[in-house]
């Protein structure tokens, strides 16, 4: 039912961005290590291939939402991540070749919101914001530190 769910897979690449993996051998002692998905547009792909995911500053102005806070989206559902991918939520154009990212995410012990929120409280590694009780339609977790993430695959659709 997504807007995006026409899309073909058209490549898969290996990824390995050496700074993102040596943090993760730290970050990943939090547990609760999942494979889940993110999505980014074509334009933010060089960047993130080059550095890494990031965290936004609050005032940045190309993020696309922060319903839980500051931190690293993902989904255990890929059509979730590939509509940010091609720019469903984003305003403006659709992109017909888009990409979206398969990561280790070590989520620790994480929160279960009732609502959006703006920071997790005291003693949670992450969010998880679940579909249909978090105030989402989709399950989305979230990390607060770049630490806990290792990119492992690029899939590049059309």
């Amino acid at each position: 039912n997504h807007a995006c769910s026409h899309l073909k897979v058209k490549t898969v690449f290996s990824v390995e961005i050496a700074n993102m993996k040596s943090a993760f051998e730290i970050g990943k002692n939090v547990g609760n290590v999942h494979e889940y998905w993110h999505g980014t547009r074509a334009f933010n792909l060089l960047s993130i291939l080059k550095s890494g995911l990031i965290i936004p500053s609050t005032n940045a102005s190309n993020v696309t939402g922060r319903m839980f806070g500051n931190g690293v989206y993902f989904s255990s559902e890929s059509t979730k991540s590939l509509n940010y991918s091609y720019g469903y939520w984003g305003g403006g154009s659709r992109d017909s070749n888009c990409f979206m990212l398969l990561a280790d995410v070590a989520m620790g012990k994480y929160h279960i919101p009732n609502g959006p929120i703006n920071k997790v409280p005291h003693g949670f590694d992450s969010c998880w914001a679940k579909g249909n009780r978090s105030g989402v339609m989709n399950d989305e977790c979230i990390v607060y530190s770049q630490h806990q993430i290792d990119m492992k695959y690029l899939i590049e659709f059309e």
